[in-house]
């Protein structure tokens, strides 16, 4: 069926060549197509063989030949023996309310300060920053240096001055208020 298939295909496409014979050629062609999709499926059987082999004792390797020969070796076979073992009382859990709670100390600086002293030191943008910043006082330089550590982005600078200028101009304008 594949062959005629395959037969159609070829003998539609040479006949669809000429515009007239289109007409005849390309149902050709898709008949074929359908013929050798479908027509080649058989049956595919699929068969099991089991094949034993009782093949004796002497087959073997020689030194094989005792272990079987005289069929399967004996086992020891004991009664299991189970060990009693002291097992000291576990102590009860510790609920930890007869302790003193444990104070845990936070770190007040919410930046590192020898990074930030590195910094300061070392690059002149932060350094003229600092110095605009420092008349303000010294809460408005930390928030600076807590902002830009987190960023690590000069990029961000200008934007961080800005906002810490403003709250900074707040702040004087309630203090004046008061």
């Amino acid at each position: 069926m594949r062959i005629l298939g395959g037969l159609l295909f070829i003998f539609g496409f040479l006949i669809s060549l000429s515009i007239v014979g289109a007409v005849f050629g390309v149902p050709m062609m898709m008949l074929g197509v359908i013929c050798m999709i479908f027509g080649g499926r058989g049956r595919k059987t699929v068969i099991n063989n089991v094949v034993s082999v009782n093949s004796p004792p002497a087959a073997l390797p020689s030194e094989m030949q005792p272990t079987f020969a005289g069929g399967a070796p004996e086992l020891d076979r004991r009664e299991p023996v189970i060990e009693q073992r002291a097992r000291p009382a576990l102590a009860p859990p510790d609920r930890g309310y007869d302790r003193e709670p444990e104070l845990k100390t936070i770190n007040p600086d919410p930046y590192d300060r020898a990074k930030w002293r590195a910094l300061v030191e070392y690059d002149s943008d932060i350094a003229r920053v600092v110095s605009a910043l420092s008349p303000y006082g010294q809460k408005y330089v930390d928030q600076l240096a807590t902002a830009y550590l987190a960023l690590n982005d000069k990029e961000y600078l200008p934007m961080i001055v800005q906002k810490i200028l403003a709250a900074a101009k707040d702040d004087t304008g309630r203090r004046s208020q008061i």
